[in-house]
């Protein structure tokens, strides 16, 4: 799709630089009426590979909600997004002898049998007993720090994002588990980019809409 839009751009450009040359050379000169045509012609040709180009960047942002929507909308999310919203998930470190520290989020058993959930459901979370930081980071972290590069490369809005996502991205940003994780992470890997552009998305969002 990358490929599709330089070659409109492309022959947008060129068509405008025909375009130039003819009206200041040609057209005020002692034009004829084959040369007018192609002035008009060339007129027209622009508004129309303009066209193919705004028609192309809709298709392209519609491809990347899709794809945003499909990655992000799994069981998987939807689970642990429940027990984080509702406080069932604590992040703990573990010392692990000759491995160093181990981060993971520990299902809090007691609280996970008041929440109103299927049956079936809470059996295999009990049975799961914790969930590891590469599940946080690739089910639901990891996607909406995607969706915040997006809007930063413009590929797609804030205002789209906040439509869509703004909840999600709140209920994550301000949940205490996630935000002990985010700042080992950083501490461990001396990175404090980490994440960052999802924590600076829901601050826009927070001054948008007062979250």
């Amino acid at each position: 799709m990358d490929i599709k839009k330089d070659v409109y751009w492309a022959i947008i450009i060129v068509l405008l630089f025909t375009l130039i040359v003819l009206q200041k050379l040609v057209i005020p000169a002692n034009a004829d009426s084959w040369t007018a045509m192609l002035f008009f012609a060339t007129v027209v040709l622009v508004g129309v590979a303009w066209s193919e180009l705004n028609t192309l960047n809709k298709s392209t942002k519609a491809n990347f909600w899709l794809k945003l929507d499909k990655r992000f909308f799994t069981p998987e999310m939807n689970e642990i997004f429940t027990l984080l919203r509702y406080g069932v998930l604590k992040f703990k470190v573990a010392t692990v002898k000759k491995k160093g520290d181990y981060p993971y989020f520990e299902i809090e058993e007691n609280q996970i049998k008041k929440l109103k959930i299927p049956i079936l459901q809470r059996e295999r979370i009990v049975r799961k007993k914790y969930f590891a930081p590469e599940e946080i980071d690739d089910y639901l972290l990891g996607i909406l720090e995607d969706a915040s590069r997006m809007v930063e490369k413009g590929l797609i809005t804030l205002d789209e994002i906040d439509h869509a996502f703004s909840w999600y991205i709140e209920q994550t940003c301000k949940n205490p588990a996630i935000q002990e994780y985010v700042k080992h992470i950083r501490q461990y890997y001396n990175d404090e980019t980490l994440y960052e552009q999802l924590e600076k998305m829901y601050k826009q969002l927070e001054n948008t809409n007062s979250l």
